[in-house]
């Protein structure tokens, strides 16, 4: 278990009792959030800092989101897990995700693992906020707690049909002693009324009428626009820059060198991409000036055995009369429908980033390290005595990640020029920039072996290409890949042994519901009707 997965369920539903009247679990720094922010009165009289959960005298829950929206509906389906098990009224909650802090545990959004991840503290932080509501009511009626039951944001008693609201309740439930985690009881699946049902995105509203913030939605008092020339080859380093040309575009403001890359700094997007273009800069291209794909593709097939066919071949049989394929994929470029971007300011010994990003913690941690110990702290006066808490990651949604914003390159560029430039900043990215300077999926080839036989234990070996390029999770990782060289081997083998490739997976398959998938997918997709002419149908499943 990692150092921010390690957080008692004591610690991780802590209830603040600090000055105010309202009822809060867990810990939040305001970021970017969906909603207009409650007036001065409302958070006088509210607990700061929030955390998973608030509940305001003006009958406002407040969720916050440990994990970033990028389209998955994340925002929608952790925020139900708290308010299935607080009875609250979902058509009335006020979402907000979490910036980036190691309070919440592990916020990187990525390889499908945030249900998984939150199932139960989500769960339970909403069934602890439940318990002490209804003590809360209890108390004020003076009966048992027994009598009462929680609905749709308030609290009933039984006996006469009283009702108060949760935020009537929310300042006497904050001075409540805090019960265990552990002793609040748990719906049952029987009981659910949001869990497993089709909820209505929490977003939809906004992305319909066009309210919905990204990061390039946000602008601040005196901002400033910067596109960046980064090393045109793998390996490259920067020598020098002429910014004259650059500077000589109208709009254009400054020129500033950040860790091995130059920044364009402008007043607006238009006239720092034409400084980007009109800049000059040498560069020491390293020995991998000629690399390109074929070259890398040459490289990985010199690996593989001198007997093994490469191109456009059939299936091969081994002289055993097994099967032997190869297959080759290519490098691959995410290609999230926004492309990088991030704002930053440098402002008062601290700094306000607001990246589009899967890992925020990262994104802090990695602005603190680059602004301390990167190059720009040669260039530049590093602060004294800041620290990673004056970095604040606020995470506005995402337009498709993918993958790529696991890696926070885009945040530290906004975080280097706004430092250098004592002002803020919004680093923008053309389409060209962020297919050259991603983190591919790498180019590989994918050796597969076996005898021929239906249940046969299928071989596979990986040839990979040198590792100057760079690398990162693309979509489910290694799966799509070896989803598509395992499932094509297995038509292959079909092929091989005159078997319908249907059949054939309904043979070697284990896992009862692999196989009740798979056959309900034929049943549905009318597997093995005949089809016209030109007609091609395939089935497979991973």
């Amino acid at each position: 278990m990692s150092a921010q997965k390690a957080i008692s369920r004591r610690r991780f539903l802590k209830i603040s009792t600090q000055a105010g009247a309202g009822l809060v679990l867990g810990v939040y720094l305001s970021g970017c959030q969906s909603s207009a922010p409650a007036s001065p009165e409302i958070r006088e009289n509210s607990f700061s800092p929030n955390v998973y959960l608030k509940i305001s005298p003006d009958d406002v829950v407040t969720i916050i989101v440990p994990r970033m929206e990028m389209g998955q509906g994340v925002r929608t389906a952790l925020s139900a897990l708290v308010a299935e098990e607080l009875d609250a009224n979902w058509d009335s909650l006020r979402i907000e995700t979490a910036p980036g802090d190691p309070k919440y545990g592990n916020q990187e959004t990525g390889g499908s693992t945030s249900i998984d991840t939150f199932w139960m503290p989500l769960r339970e932080a909403g069934a602890l906020a439940k318990n002490m509501l209804i003590t809360a009511a209890a108390q004020t009626w003076g009966v048992d707690p027994a009598a009462c039951i929680a609905d749709a944001g308030q609290v009933v008693n039984q006996n006469d049909n009283r009702r108060l609201s949760y935020g009537e309740l929310a300042a006497a439930a904050a001075q409540l002693p805090v019960p265990e985690a552990d002793s609040i009881p748990l719906k049952s699946p029987s009981d659910f009324k949001l869990i497993g049902q089709s909820l209505k995105r929490v977003d939809d509203p906004q992305f319909v009428d066009g309210s919905a913030i990204f990061a390039s939605d946000i602008k601040l008092p005196d901002m400033r626009y910067a596109a960046i020339v980064r090393p045109p080859v793998f390996g490259a380093t920067l020598k020098s820059f002429d910014a004259a040309k650059a500077k000589s575009i109208a709009g254009v403001l400054d020129v500033v060198e950040i860790d091995n890359a130059v920044a364009v700094v402008a007043k607006n997007t238009w006239a720092a991409l034409q400084g980007q273009k009109a800049l000059q800069v040498s560069w020491d291209e390293g020995q991998y000036a000629a690399l390109d794909s074929e070259t890398i593709r040459q490289e990985i097939l010199a690996q593989l055995p001198k007997r093994v066919t490469v191109g456009n071949q059939p299936a091969q049989l081994q002289e055993d009369g097994g099967l032997d394929v190869l297959y080759e994929i290519p490098n691959f470029a995410h290609v999230p429908m926004e492309s990088m971007n991030s704002i930053a300011h440098f402002k008062d010994n601290a700094c306000q980033v607001w990246a589009p990003t899967q890992a925020p913690q990262l994104a802090r941690t990695a602005v603190y390290t680059s602004v301390n110990q990167g190059r720009l702290a040669t260039l530049t006066n590093r602060f004294n005595g800041w620290s990673q808490g004056a970095v604040t990651i606020n995470a506005p949604l995402m337009g498709g990640g993918f993958g790529r914003r696991l890696n926070v390159d885009y945040a530290v560029e906004a975080a280097q020029v706004s430092k250098a430039i004592n002002a803020p900043v919004q680093v923008i990215w053309t389409r060209e920039d962020d297919i050259q300077h991603d983190f591919y999926f790498p180019m590989g080839c994918y050796r597969l072996r076996a005898p021929l036989k239906a249940q046969a234990k299928i071989e596979g070996k990986r040839y990979k290409g040198p590792d100057i390029i760079p690398h990162g999770a693309w979509r489910s990782v290694q799966n799509f890949s070896r989803a598509y060289v395992e499932e094509s081997f297995i038509d292959e083998l079909a092929h091989a042994l005159g078997q319908d490739p249907y059949e054939l997976r309904m043979q070697r398959y284990e896992d009862p519901r692999l196989k009740n998938v798979l056959k309900l997918a034929a049943e549905k997709g009318d597997w093995g009707s005949p089809l016209p002419a030109g007609w091609g149908r395939g089935i497979a499943a991973y």
